[in-house]
């Protein structure tokens, strides 16, 4: 009784952590990077990711997948870069290392799961 009652404490906490982290970005940080509907796509393949690691118990992959939101989001602001379009607009590449930075992470705690229950 114990353990599921961990496991739902430890399933509402990641959901609360990665919405107050994507209200962060998304709202607060907003003048960073100006993007409207990228922050939302990136959480909602995170709560997706989320959903699948806590059916699966993979407790790495929800501290990964959190951690990745922000550390992405970090990331693409040190590292962005700006160049124009073809009818004089200006972009940023901030989008894409946000993308990648946060699947990595997502990445890199499924493997660490998928190595953990191998070796149990």
């Amino acid at each position: 009784m114990k353990a599921k009652r961990q496991e739902v404490i430890w399933g509402i906490g990641s959901f609360i952590c990665l919405d107050l982290l994507y209200l962060l970005c998304r709202y607060v940080l907003f003048d960073l990077h100006r993007m409207k509907q990228w922050p939302d796509l990136l959480a909602a393949a995170g709560i997706i990711v989320l959903a699948a690691a806590l059916i699966k118990h993979c407790k790495a992959l929800i501290l990964c997948t959190n951690a990745g939101y922000i550390a992405g989001f970090l990331a693409g602001i040190c590292f962005r870069s700006y160049g124009t379009d073809a009818g004089g607009g200006r972009t940023s590449n901030a989008w894409m290392i946000w993308t990648l930075v946060y699947a990595g992470f997502m990445v890199l705690g499924l493997l660490i799961d998928l190595v953990r229950k191998r070796h149990q």
